[in-house]
């Protein structure tokens, strides 16, 4: 469940974390959810220390190389001429654990449930960009909330004069925001706009949050979003 962390544990598909408040001393572990086996164990220091269990962006397991998320549909959309369509997917996410202070937050553990972690090239060899590759299912109906996953909702606006098959969107984890409910397992995107400019290419534009009594992800340092843009070009094919 996601927000502050009392001393106890947290449950995910394959983990098990366990939190103890000691002296002025918090130990954090991460455990096997079925082998009890511990992965991880931190002793963490200083006055007025918490611990909050959040959603975090699909880009940091196995390892951060990018902050492009490649959605791959497996059921490719096809959208008629000067026409629009909204979708849902299901965006698979990571879990992180923050450390915080009133003033000061970091990183003390980020892991997925999922198991299936890869990375994929959109575009030429020469210039193309490194994406963290995922594949989802649209959907024209909103989606029931599934730990482990982000509801996405996606607006397709067709803007050219034929058919243009969508088979995928390229995100950005710095524009992209996560929301989540305390206490539940509850995570989506804010809404998505993919704007179709020709056969081959769009843009993908971030917008605000299409549901409420949210509270919006506090972004690591490393990817908080830049202040000149919030696009993402799709130049090499959709």
């Amino acid at each position: 469940m996601f927000g502050p962390i009392d001393s106890g544990e947290i449950s995910t598909n394959s983990y098990l974390i366990t939190i103890e408040y000691m002296d002025g001393v918090i130990v954090y572990r991460r455990l096997w959810k079925n082998s009890r086996e511990c992965i991880v164990t931190k002793t963490i220091t200083g006055k007025d220390v918490s611990i909050e269990f959040v959603p975090m962006y699909p880009i940091f397991i196995p390892q951060y190389l990018s902050n492009y998320i490649l959605c791959k549909f497996r059921n490719s959309i096809v959208v008629a001429p000067k026409s629009s369509i909204e979708v849902y997917f299901l965006l698979p996410i990571e879990y992180a654990v923050y450390v915080r202070t009133r003033k000061y937050f970091d990183i003390v553990d980020v892991f997925s449930d999922h198991s299936k972690n890869k990375y994929s090239l959109y575009g030429p060899i020469e210039k193309g960009i490194v994406a963290k590759y995922l594949e989802v299912v649209s959907n024209t109906k909103e989606l029931k909330l599934t730990p482990g996953y982000a509801l996405t909702k996606l607006v397709i606006v067709n803007n050219v004069n034929d058919f243009v098959e969508v088979s995928r969107v390229l995100l950005d984890a710095h524009p992209l925001k996560l929301y989540y409910r305390l206490k539940s397992w509850h995570v989506y995107t804010q809404l998505l706009r993919l704007e179709i400019i020709s056969k081959n290419t769009a843009i993908v534009y971030y917008d605000k949050p299409f549901t409420d009594n949210v509270i919006e992800l506090e972004d690591p340092v490393m990817i908080r979003p830049p202040r000149l843009y919030s696009r993402t070009d799709m130049l090499w094919g959709l």
